[in-house]
């Protein structure tokens, strides 16, 4: 936080714990996913309904997927297929032969 004091200190005066997350956008709800993606570093977000309980976000930093990364390569092959699958399954047709 660039003003006051740090994050941390405040959340202890508040009584409440701080835990650090890296989070992937795509698993979360659509209404927090819009308000995550609009806010900017360094913001103070919140408080967003997570897991059952109120929250604040400090977005500490944002990223797009690295395209060397193994495990977000698969999530995004994992994605492509569903959306191609999902696409074309309407427009379908099975020719059977008897």
């Amino acid at each position: 936080m660039t003003r006051g004091r740090d994050f941390a200190e405040v959340a202890a005066a508040a009584g409440v714990d701080v835990d650090e997350a890296r989070l992937v956008i795509e698993d979360l709800d659509p209404e927090t996913q819009i308000t995550l993606r609009s806010a900017e570093e360094g913001t103070l977000v919140g408080p967003l309904s997570f897991q059952g309980g109120l929250t604040l976000v400090w977005v500490a930093r944002k990223s797009v997927p690295d395209a060397h990364d193994p495990a977000q390569r698969a999530r995004a092959s994992a994605w492509l297929l569903d959306a191609a699958i999902t696409r074309h399954a309407g427009r379908a047709r099975f020719l059977l032969e008897l």
